[in-house]
């Protein structure tokens, strides 16, 4: 019996075409296009930057509150368990490992508004370093009022580059005319109003003044004489005196942000919950 190769026919094999057609080619160009568009999708939507339908449905972010609200504010927390899902934690717990228990939120809110007296509104060391640490990696910090200007056992530190030992706090704690640190001298504004200084950031959008109708009841609020450290959303201006304040600061790091806030926020509940959508 003869066989093909002994007739000197053809290999069997080459009676196949290994050749990419031309479909495959193209296919080969597109798929890594496909997958560039559908990684930056994703990023986009877990950032916030857009909305996918159905993909991605935000739920409630996690917040580390260190230290002790206003009640005003906790009540707007409460009401915005859509929102936010909160822990509560003191400063003076913080001081262990604090890098990996920050980790595990996403929004880190330093507020000793309602603890007294004045020098209890400290941080340890190693909290301030993992909070600067935290927010240049991609964490939202806010910081409220003179809360953490100061750290526990170090008389000669005051203000926030010192006790983040960074500027990644967008206000700073110069001294003021006689020569005492303006985050410790607080100021009482008897009628004041807020102002938005950028009508299209999203945490000022659609306010232009609190509050909105001029008969109704000024502000009466506290507030500190800092300077600016970064970009300013809002400012608090006295009716009474042509003083004016910072209000709301922002600084915008690579992957991080960083709020300061000047008055307790718990006053005004729609700008407090802006705050929280925009850092979700």
């Amino acid at each position: 019996m003869a066989y093909p190769e002994d007739e000197g026919g053809a290999d069997v094999g080459a009676s196949y075409n290994y050749a990419p057609s031309r479909l495959g080619r193209n296919l080969e160009g597109v798929i890594p296009l496909i997958l560039i568009v559908v990684i930056a999708a994703v990023a986009g939507g877990y950032l916030g930057l857009w909305d996918i339908p159905f993909v991605f449905q935000h739920s409630a972010t996690k917040m580390l509150i260190i230290g002790q609200p206003s009640l005003e504010t906790m009540a707007v927390f409460d009401q915005s368990k859509d929102l936010v899902k909160y822990v509560t934690k003191s400063s003076e717990s913080m001081k262990l490992n604090p890098k990996e228990y920050i980790a595990q939120y996403d929004i880190v809110w330093l507020d000793q508004s309602n603890i007294q007296p004045e020098g209890a509104k400290y941080i340890p060391r190693q909290l301030g370093e993992a909070l600067t640490e935290y927010v240049k990696k991609g964490g939202k910090l806010v910081t409220v009022m003179d809360s953490g200007i100061f750290r526990k056992g170090d008389i000669s530190i005051v203000g926030w580059e010192g006790t983040f030992q960074s500027d990644v706090v967008p206000a700073k704690c110069e001294a003021d005319y006689v020569g005492n640190p303006s985050c410790i001298n607080a100021i009482f504004v008897p009628q004041a109003e807020i102002w938005s200084a950028d009508p299209d950031h999203p945490i000022m959008k659609g306010i232009t003044v609190v509050p909105a109708i001029p008969t109704m009841p000024k502000l009466s609020l506290t507030t500190f004489n800092v300077t600016p450290n970064g970009y300013e959303i809002a400012y608090i201006q006295s009716t009474a005196t042509p003083e004016s304040y910072p209000g709301l600061i922002e600084k915008r790091l690579l992957l991080g942000k960083s709020i300061y806030i000047n008055y307790n926020p718990g006053i005004i509940p729609p700008i407090l919950q802006n705050i929280l959508v925009y850092l979700r």
